[in-house]
């Protein structure tokens, strides 16, 4: 039992560092340029130097891509900085795989924008009229070389190496990492309810009759969100917190029993 205690579940899962790089479109404007009555002091202005479809199809992807990546992690853990994600040691194949893709998508939408970005920058220039620069806009050469995703796996814990630096500095920093493992605990514990308590007040809100007394519907969408948190739940609680998981393991089999098609709870792994 007292080596039970002294597990740490962060050993379940480790940090995945995404780093998205992409051209900047705005461009500060002086003031001098802008009339208006007012302190220019004060004054802030910038404009925006593209505007295209091809440059939104590539924000787009990256917005996917992370919104992913959040369905993934392990929530509420608030011990690491943006742009990291504490993905389940078990989801880190199917992560990878998925980046690739992600990857992938991203580099042919930056092979269409690159494409368009003469034709745009023209555009743009005629469309800024006064406050167009052709001056604002890199070469082709640096424009490529400014976009790119870039992803590292990262253990979690202090280096190895500064054991045989300083012992006395690397267990100090391990007992931090021991108080920051257990704060995180209980935020992933709690963000778990949250997720679950937000899925369950929607759908029992689908469940209630509308003003004019007709049943409501449950959207697709709604059942997938459902059906994914039961199927992802598993992986990213790796704390184990047994009542959570009693709680919506009674609830997916009343979901079931009344014809909501979210699958069988067999086919989920509840200890």
């Amino acid at each position: 039992m007292a080596s039970e205690a002294k597990q740490n579940p962060f050993d379940k899962a480790m940090l995945l560092a995404v780093t998205v790089k992409m051209l900047g479109v705005s461009r500060k404007v002086d003031t001098a340029e802008v009339e208006v009555n007012t302190d220019k002091e004060l004054l802030r202005v910038s404009k925006k130097i593209l505007d295209c479809s091809e440059y939104d199809a590539i924000k787009s992807g990256v917005v996917e891509m992370k919104k992913y990546l959040k369905s993934r992690v392990v929530p509420g853990v608030r011990f690491v900085k943006g742009g990291i994600f504490p993905i389940p040691n078990s989801r880190i194949e199917e992560v990878d795989a998925k980046l690739k893709e992600y990857t992938t998508h991203f580099n042919a939408n930056v092979e269409l924008f690159m494409d368009a970005y003469e034709k745009r920058k023209s555009e743009s220039i005629v469309r800024l009229a006064d406050l167009g620069d052709n001056n604002d806009y890199p070469p082709v050469a640096k424009v490529r070389k400014a976009f790119d995703i870039s992803t590292d796996f990262i253990s979690i814990g202090p280096p190895q190496s500064l054991q045989s630096i300083s012992k006395e500095l690397y267990d100090k920093e391990k007992e931090k990492l021991q108080i920051k493992f257990q704060e995180a605990a209980v935020q992933v514990q709690d963000a778990m309810r949250v997720m679950f308590a937000d899925l369950v007040g929607h759908m029992v809100e689908r469940l209630q009759p509308g003003e004019d007394g007709k049943k409501k519907i449950f959207k697709e969408s709604l059942v997938n969100k459902f059906a994914d948190f039961l199927e992802s739940f598993q992986d990213r609680n790796i704390c184990i917190f047994s009542a959570v998981l009693d709680i919506i393991k009674m609830f997916s089999r009343e979901v079931i029993a009344i014809g909501i098609p979210i699958g069988s709870t067999d086919s989920f792994c509840f200890p």
